[in-house]
């Protein structure tokens, strides 16, 4: 990913869910609000849902 950073190009690379493609870098409004692919989800054991997974609030029940 370090070529898309620096030259602005996009790179091969394939994704979690194992889709192969061109990426580019994501850009802010890319990071906030685009849908997380649901496969690349599962398969990080992340959240399913919308932007980074940082930006969402959930709630940890203390026992």
């Amino acid at each position: 990913m370090r070529d898309a950073i620096d030259d602005a190009h996009p790179v091969a690379a394939r994704a979690a869910c194992g889709l192969h493609a061109r990426w580019d870098m994501p850009g802010l409004g890319s990071r906030f609000g685009l849908a997380r692919c649901a496969h690349c989800s599962h398969t990080l054991g992340i959240p399913n849902g919308r932007g980074t997974p940082a930006n969402q609030q959930t709630t940890v029940k203390e026992t």
